[in-house]
């Protein structure tokens, strides 16, 4: 059994043990690009009504959306836009 002794910090660790899991590299792919997406219209979610996020929280929020993760799983998925 695989033992993970660290946080898992990058897109890159996570992909390493997704076999793990038994996922297909198409199945890993899919799952990807379903986060990315997510991930990358945070700020349309933050600023509805019901969220409400101000200004001030959105720029506290940015780098945790927008990184080199990110842009790793722009690459990954092949997309080509800016993160």
């Amino acid at each position: 059994m695989m033992r993970i002794t660290a946080p898992v910090d990058s897109i890159d660790a996570v992909l390493a043990r997704t076999t793990y899991f038994r996922l297909s590299h198409q199945q890993t792919n899919a799952i990807l690009t379903q986060v990315y997406h997510a991930v990358n219209n945070w700020k349309a979610s933050a600023i509805r009504d019901t969220v409400g996020m101000t200004n001030a929280d959105i720029d506290a929020f940015i780098p945790a959306f927008e990184n080199p993760q990110m842009r790793r799983a722009v690459q990954l998925i092949g997309y080509r836009v800016a993160c």
